[in-house]
C-alpha cells in the first residue's frame, strides 16, 4: 500500500492527473513548464487504466516519466507513489507534499526543488541530485541514496532514518532536528553542514568528511565514527558515551557540555587544542577541558586528565586577563583589581609548578632562587667568613662559597658547616627570606610529586 503524506490528502484533480499521463506518453524532449498539483497517478488512483498502456512501468508498478523534464514545474501534493523518474529533470519544481514513496529517481535532476513535506520513503534516488532543495520536514526513511547530492540543502526536520547515504554528499546542509537514525553515511561528505539537535543514534559514519560540521545537542549515542574526520567539528552538548573516536580526526574539534562517558579518544588528537581555545572562546574553553578532563579520568587515562586539567587552568587563566580587562575598561576598579589578582596568581601558580603537575618546573624554581640569592648575596657583599667580624670583600670568596651558602638558607637555618655567615640586617634578611621560599618549595616539591606518583 502506499505511504500517504502527513494529514489527508486533498482531492484529486482530474485535469492535472491527465496532464501528467499525456506528458508520460509523449516521448521525451521539448516538454514545456505546467502545473500538475494535485494530480494522482498512482496504481489505486489509475485501477487497471495502466496495465499494458506504454507509459506504464509495470515492474515499478507506477507511471513512467524516465528522462521527461518537469524543471520548473509545480507539483504540489501530487500522488506519484512508485513512479519511475529516473534521469528525470525536476529542478526547481514545486512539489511541496509530493507523494514520491518507492519512486525511482536514480540520476535525477532535483536542484532548487521545493519538496517540503515531501514523502520520499524508500525511494531508489542513487547519484540523483538534491543540492539547494528545500526538504524541511520531508520523509526519506530507507531511502536509497548512495553518492546522491544534497549541497546546500535546507532538511530541518527532515526523517532519514534508515537511509543509505554511502558516499552522498552532504556539506553544508541545514538539517537542525533531522532524524539519522541507523541511518549510513560511510564515507559521506558533510563538511560544514548543520546537525544541531540531529538524532544519529545507532548511525554509521565510517570514513565521512565532518570537518567543521555543526553537531551542537545532537545525538551520536552508539554510533560509529570509525576514521571520521571531526576537524574543526563542533560537539557541544552532544551526546556520545561509549563512542570510540581513537581513528578520528579530532583536531580542535569543540566539546563543551558534551556528554562524554568513556568515550574513547586521546588528547593528542586534538592537535594541542580545542576548537574553543583555538577561537579564543575561554569561557567555552574552560567547559571543554571540564569535559575532556572527566572523560579521560573515567577512561583511567591519567596522562589525558592532566593534560586537560593543565589547558582549562591556562583558559582560567586568559579568562581572568579578559576579564580585568574589561572591568578596567569599564572603569570597575575593584572588579579590574579581583581579575587582575587571580591571573597573577594563575601566572605564579603556572610558572612554579604548571597548577601542580609539574615536578620539574618546581625543581627549576627551585635553582632558580637558589642562583638568584647567590648572586643577590655577591652583588650586596653581606657574607663573612663564621667567627669573623666586619664585611668582607666579594674577591674573598669563591663562587661555590656563595652556592653554598644560599643552599644552606634554602635548606636549613644556617646548620651546616658552611663557612660564612650573615653580616648586617640586609644579610640576615636575605637569608631569612631564602630560607621562607626554600621551605615553600620544598613543600610544593613533595606534593607535586605526590600527586604524579598518585596519578
Amino acid at each position: 500500500m502506499p505511504a500517504r503524506s502527513r494529514g489527508r490528502l486533498p482531492d484529486a484533480d482530474p485535469a492535472a492527473t491527465e496532464a501528467l499521463i499525456a506528458l508520460a506518453a509523449c516521448p521525451p524532449g521539448g516538454e514545456s513548464r505546467r502545473c500538475y498539483d494535485r494530480a494522482d497517478v498512482s496504481a489505486a488512483a489509475l485501477g487497471g487504466r495502466g496495465r499494458g498502456a506504454p507509459w506504464w512501468d509495470a515492474s515499478a508498478g507506477g507511471l513512467c516519466l524516465a528522462g521527461r523534464s518537469l524543471a520548473g514545474a509545480s507539483l504540489r501534493a501530487a500522488q506519484l507513489s512508485r513512479a519511475d523518474l529516473t534521469g528525470a529533470d525536476l529542478s526547481g519544481a514545486g512539489g511541496s507534499n509530493i507523494v514520491l514513496a518507492g519512486a525511482r529517481l536514480e540520476q535525477a535532476n532535483l536542484r532548487e526543488a521545493d519538496l517540503i513535506g515531501a514523502d520520499l520513503t524508500e525511494v531508489d534516488a542513487g547519484e540523483a541530485d538534491f543540492s539547494s532543495a528545500l526538504l524541511e520536514d520531508a520523509r526519506l526513511a530507507r531511502a536509497r541514496l548512495r553518492f546522491a547530492r544534497f549541497t546546500g540543502a535546507v532538511m530541518d526536520g527532515a526523517d532519514l532514518s534508515g537511509a543509505d547515504l554511502w558516499g552522498a554528499q552532504l556539506g553544508r546542509i541545514e538539517a537542525q532536528r533531522a532524524d539519522f537514525r541507523h541511518a549510513r553515511l560511510d564515507e559521506a561528505e558533510l563538511g560544514g553542514a548543520d546537525l544541531a539537535g540531529a538524532d544519529l543514534g545507532g548511525a554509521t559514519l565510517r570514513r565521512a568528511r565532518l570537518a567543521g560540521a555543526r553537531f551542537r545537542g545532537a545525538n551520536l549515542r552508539d554510533a560509529v565514527l570509525d576514521g571520521a574526520d571531526l576537524s574543526g567539528a563542533d560537539l557541544s552538548e552532544a551526546v556520545l558515551p561509549h563512542v570510540p573516536l581513537t581513528s578520528c580526526t579530532l583536531r580542535h574539534a569543540r566539546f563543551a557540555n558534551a556528554w562524554l562517558d568513556r568515550t574513547r579518544m586521546r588528547a593528542v588528537q586534538l592537535g594541542g587544542a580545542t576548537g574553543e581555545e583555538a577561537a579564543g572562546e575561554w569561557e567555552a574553553a574552560v567547559e571543554s577541558y571540564i569535559v575532556l578532563e572527566q572523560n579521560f579520568r573515567s577512561l583511567g587515562s591519567a596522562q589525558d586528565a592532566s593534560w586537560a586539567f593543565r589547558r582549562r587552568r591556562r583558559m582560567d587563566k586568559q579568562l581572568h586577563r579578559q576579564r580585568a580587562a574589561a572591568a578596567f575598561g569599564a572603569g570597575e576598579r575593584r572588579a579590574a583589581l579581583r581579575f587582575g589578582l587571580r591571573w597573577l596568581n594563575d601566572c605564579l601558580s603556572e610558572w612554579l609548578c604548571d597548577y601542580g603537575e609539574s615536578v620539574g618546573r618546581v625543581l627549576r624554581a627551585f635553582l632558580a632562587v637558589l642562583l638568584g640569592f647567590a648572586v643577590v648575596y655577591w652583588l650586596a657583599g653581606c657574607l663573612h667568613p663564621r667567627g669573623a667580624g666586619g664585611l668582607a670583600p666579594a674577591s674573598a670568596f669563591r663562587p661555590v662559597d656563595y652556592l653554598l651558602f644560599s643552599l644552606d638558607s634554602m635548606t636549613t637555618v644556617g646548620t651546616s658547616e658552611v663557612g660564612l655567615t650573615p653580616s648586617g640586617q640586609l644579610g640576615v634578611l636575605l637569608s631569612s627570606v631564602q630560607t621562607v621560599l626554600g621551605t615553600v618549595l620544598l613543600g610544593l616539591f613533595g606534593f607535586v610529586l605526590g600527586v604524579r606518583m598518585r596519578n
